[in-house]
């Protein structure tokens, strides 16, 4: 049995948003050579921010009481607000690896809303992307 079977049984198209290699790779490459930088240079720092993250996802996930309240605005400053701090702590590398990636999610979805232009679209991502889309 498919974990897509509603889809399939509507005929509705699915469009996967992450990129097919070696595209892949090369924008996880990025981030992954500013993340072992980090790790080299200042790992204090970069156990740091791990906390941050940890406390951040945990304050997030004890206010969060509806799916609306994922989706707010409220949500969506602070997931800003920590990928600011994240392009601050990891460098360029962070930051070129993020535009790829979520500019790749963008360029599937135009195409799709594109090819499906009489059609509603559903877009399934991470929640750290709803801001940057």
């Amino acid at each position: 049995m498919s974990c897509f079977l509603y889809a399939e049984e509507r005929g509705c198209s699915l469009v996967p948003l992450e990129p097919d290699e070696p595209r892949r790779s090369e924008i996880l490459a990025l981030q992954k050579a500013a993340y072992s930088d980090l790790a080299e240079s200042d790992p204090r720092a970069e156990a740091l921010f791990g906390e941050f993250v940890t406390l951040f996802y945990d304050q997030l996930f004890s206010s969060w009481k509806s799916v609306l309240d994922v989706h707010s605005e409220a949500t969506q400053a602070l997931i800003r607000m920590k990928h600011a701090f994240q392009e601050r702590v990891y460098g360029e590398g962070e930051v070129a690896g993020w535009q790829a990636w979520n500019g790749h999610f963008l360029e599937r979805i135009e195409l799709a809303a594109a090819q499906h232009h009489d059609a509603r679209i559903l877009v399934c991502v991470g929640v750290e992307h709803l801001y940057w889309l």
